[in-house]
């Protein structure tokens, strides 16, 4: 009996270190297809527009190595304009899985959602793997260049990206999000010179910190704009006053 159950114990350690197992790789397997789902979110919101276009490949070959998928060739060539759109070709050729090619070329119907596809081909191979091929027309609006989904979406984009590369010096609270701060207070300070200083005085946590305007604040970098009874006014990372901190219990 003794020995009987020191067996069941064992195997019972072995059931829970394998449930264990189970348990790890599911939850990395959603955060994988989180992340994928993501960065295919963004494709579908900025679609179709001339900045997507400029990168459209290296999109989606990101895209086909979350998934693990052999990418055979991948290639975009523009063809004839037809009444008024700016056509090109897509043409893909991966191999993988049957889930993950399958959910590719969801992904891909889900993405291009105005594309005609001219050729399609998926199948099973010997190997065990199956195969996705296949070529598709796209449209694109010449004149989409100009609105704020094409090319001023991306120089947008590295406005953010210059922002974010501010260094932490440059930055008052910088682990810090702006949403947890609230105002406890107002210094002032008169100098020989007879300029009149201010500092809004910020409590995030059990941190206080003083911030003048022009500097940058948090991790979401916003910009110190101005103070009044309503609180502290924050610049957004397009300059437009869209977030105010409130005063703790009342302005002082």
């Amino acid at each position: 009996m003794a020995m009987a159950q020191m067996t069941q114990q064992a195997e019972q350690a072995m059931q829970n270190a394998k449930a264990s197992a189970l348990a790890l790789t599911h939850a990395q397997t959603n955060d994988q297809l989180l992340e994928y789902q993501l960065q295919l979110d963004e494709l579908i919101l900025a679609w179709p527009n001339s900045a997507l276009r400029m990168q459209l490949i290296h999109r989606l070959q990101q895209l086909a190595q979350a998934k693990n998928l052999q990418i055979v060739h991948m290639k975009f060539t523009p063809l004839t304009d037809q009444q008024g759109f700016e056509v090109g070709a897509l043409d893909v050729s991966l191999k993988g899985t049957q889930w993950a090619t399958s959910a590719y070329l969801q992904s891909l119907n889900q993405l291009f959602q105005n594309g005609i596809w001219s050729q399609l081909t998926w199948r099973w191979m010997p190997t065990g793997d199956y195969s996705l091929d296949g070529q598709i027309h796209l449209l694109w609006n010449a004149e989409d260049a100009f609105t704020d989904t094409g090319v001023e979406l991306q120089a947008a984009s590295r406005v953010k990206a210059e922002k974010k590369a501010l260094s932490l010096d440059a930055r008052v609270l910088p682990d810090h999000s702006v949403g947890q701060m609230r105002l406890v207070g107002a210094a002032q300070s008169l100098t020989a010179s007879g300029w009149t200083l201010f500092w809004t005085l910020l409590q995030s946590g059990r941190q206080v910190s003083a911030v003048q305007a022009g500097q940058y604040l948090g991790i979401e970098n916003r910009l110190v704009h101005s103070l009044d009874e309503k609180g502290l006014w924050l610049r957004d990372e397009w300059g437009n006053s869209a977030t105010v901190l409130p005063w703790e219990k009342v302005s002082p």
